[in-house]
């Protein structure tokens, strides 16, 4: 009987560390989506950078903005990518979770 308290009580705690994981990566996606709403605001405010600048023809003029919209892109692109290896983490964690609790369960079968 302990063993099998012991085993419950295991098992919950995974559960809840799967949901944990599970609403740390809903947290995830939604930043992810928050990101593309930003890299897609910077895409098109750098095409019209683009037009302003060819609507410009012959001028020298700089334009500042467009180093930062560049440094603001490079800066997205690696909270993406930051975003997708956090991703691949959670979910290689899960997967251990579940065959760990799998391994428990049938351990307690046999």
């Amino acid at each position: 009987m302990v063993s099998s308290f012991y085993m419950q009580d295991e098992i919950l705690t995974l559960h809840k560390t799967v949901e944990r994981l599970q609403n740390d990566n809903k947290q995830l996606y939604e930043r992810l989506g928050e990101q593309d709403r930003q890299i897609a605001a910077l895409e098109l405010s750098t095409q019209q950078q683009k037009m302003k600048m060819e609507g410009n023809q012959g001028s020298s003029k700089t334009y500042p903005d467009m180093d930062i919209l560049v440094k603001l892109t490079s800066k997205l692109q690696e909270a993406s990518t930051t975003y997708e290896q956090l991703k691949d983490d959670m979910n290689k964690t899960r997967e251990v979770c579940l065959l760990y609790v799998c391994f428990k369960c049938c351990a307690v079968n046999f």
